[in-house]
């Protein structure tokens, strides 16, 4: 030992060692990337499950609120008046409230183009002591006015209508032109899927000809769900006596009462989500079929470069310390691909809703707990995966591991029995060994056989034709090799057995 306390025995030992780990990595480069590439994909499923949803729940929550929404809202049936509006503010709790107007119209642009669908939404007035909840944001122009109309942001397609525009709106017999002076955009999430518009009270009765409300809102000085529904009650205690219908306008429920820390598209992305991480967890448990599958082939190839090792003095431990390693560089590689590339999907996800709901707020954002998840999941799936193989591997004896039988040890029944075969062809002798030898994977076997078997019970007959086809060609190209492989072998073994007669 040398003065330093450096064993160089260890010290050789740890450099040979992880010399065959970079051997192993860069000798075989299509299996280190295809094992890399498929932990990175997991990791990346599940970063951007959890770090989109992290980020975009934060982003609703914050533009949600800032729209300060009402706590009950809801679309009456028939119009209510203003008198009526107003016989609402005076229930016991109500502190504001506030009357909307929503309607479809038709739109065109000349005389020559063809009428287009589109909604037209009117409060009292667009300034900001007007709009009382969910006040509606300006994003260019000047806020509409007398005998000038407003159009809003678009979420899903192209716009067509602009600022400057003169459009033509239809209302039944109503023919009206009006100026374009504003792009808006309702503050909070709110989609758009076609032309809005956006005018006053005035210009809204001088468009359809009506003056009543068939929306309203309205909210108590403080968010207390029991206070809550006892207006409500008493909203529909007074409806009945008018004859009025209401229902709640929260998508997808139809809930009349919304609390204000509570986005009604929350329920949706949470299920939207959900599903997601069930398709990331999936890709997960591929991979790691995957690495197992790959460390099980690379121990079994290695079965007798185990043995050399253990025959010159190598511990389980120090042997099992090379495949661990390597395993650790899989996912340190799938790590580096993998986080960065999960980011940017997750705020990818997060811009495309963001554009889709309407968002105010869509800053990049780096979910911390996402990314812990990712380099936990590429570096500890690995492990668990390879743990099974690697524990088969180097249990191992010396004389086992040196042995033709590979991880399978020493001979079993079935190989005992076949060795008792006289006048049979070694290649068929070798090949029933071959095939009971690995339990697992004569189990493997028939699970598959099963479920193409299922699958062929299910009568798809355009699609069964072209994987039968694709089946029988592969086995056949299989079978080819096999028999053509073990031809040579038999041949060379008829002739030793004629030279020991």
């Amino acid at each position: 030992m040398h003065s330093d306390g450096v064993d160089p025995y260890v010290l050789l030992l740890m450099i040979t060692l992880l010399a065959k780990v970079w051997f192993d990595l860069w000798g075989n480069k299509s299996r280190t990337l295809q094992v890399v590439l498929v932990i990175a994909l997991g990791s990346i499923a599940i970063g951007l499950v959890v770090g989109g949803r992290n980020v975009i729940q934060e982003a609703l929550t914050i533009s949600y609120s800032e729209a300060d929404p009402g706590h009950i809202r809801l679309r009456v049936t028939p119009d209510i008046t203003p008198e009526q509006l107003e016989r609402i503010g005076r229930i016991d709790g109500v502190w504001q409230v506030e009357g909307l107007f929503d309607g479809g119209v038709e739109w065109r642009l000349s005389d020559q183009d063809e009428w287009q669908s589109a909604r037209i939404k009117s409060r009292e007035g667009y300034a900001p002591e007007q709009m009382l909840m969910g006040p509606d944001g300006l994003r260019e122009g000047t806020l509409p006015g007398r005998n000038s109309i407003g159009v809003g942001m678009i979420s899903v397609g192209e716009a067509q209508l602009f600022v400057g525009d003169t459009v033509q709106i239809r209302f039944g017999d109503r023919v009206a032109t009006y100026p374009i002076v504003a792009l808006m955009d309702p503050i909070g999430p709110e989609p758009s899927f076609g032309e809005t518009f956006y005018a006053d009270q005035k210009t809204y009765t001088r468009i359809t000809g009506r003056t009543n409300y068939n929306f309203i809102q309205l909210r108590s000085e403080t968010w207390n769900p029991a206070q809550a529904e006892i207006i409500d009650q008493q909203v529909q205690d007074y409806f009945e006596e008018i004859n009025v219908d209401s229902v709640g306008t929260s998508f997808p429920g139809q809930e009349r009462i919304i609390p204000p820390d509570v986005n009604p598209a929350t329920g949706i992305l949470n299920a939207l989500f959900l599903i997601l991480g069930i398709i990331g967890v999936v890709v997960v448990i591929l991979g790691i079929f995957l690495v197992y599958n790959s460390i099980s082939a690379i121990v079994s190839q290695q079965t007798s470069l185990i043995g050399v090792m253990k025959a010159i003095g190598a511990s389980q431990w120090q042997v099992a310390w090379s495949y661990f390693v390597l395993v650790m560089s899989y996912g340190l590689l799938a790590m580096v691909v993998s986080v960065p590339l999960g980011i940017l999907a997750a705020y990818g996800l997060q811009t495309f809703f963001a554009n889709f709901l309407n968002l105010e707020s869509n800053q990049i954002a780096i979910d911390g707990s996402a990314v812990v998840i990712q380099i936990l999941i590429c570096l500890i799936a690995p492990l668990l995966a390879a743990a099974i193989p690697l524990r088969t591997g180097m249990n191992l004896s010396v004389r086992e591991a040196i042995s033709t039988y590979g991880l399978a040890g020493a001979m079993g029944l079935v190989n005992q029995l076949v060795a008792t075969f006289k006048n049979v062809s070694y290649s068929i002798v070798l090949t029933i060994g071959n095939t009971f030898r690995n339990q697992k994977r004569v189990i493997i076997i028939q699970v598959a056989c099963c479920r193409h078997h299922l699958y062929d019970g299910f009568g798809c007959e355009p699609v069964k034709s072209i994987y039968g086809r694709w089946e029988t060609a592969r086995c056949s190209y299989v079978a080819r090799r096999f028999f053509n492989r073990f031809a040579r072998t038999d041949g060379a073994f008829r002739k030793n057995r004629a030279h020991q007669r």
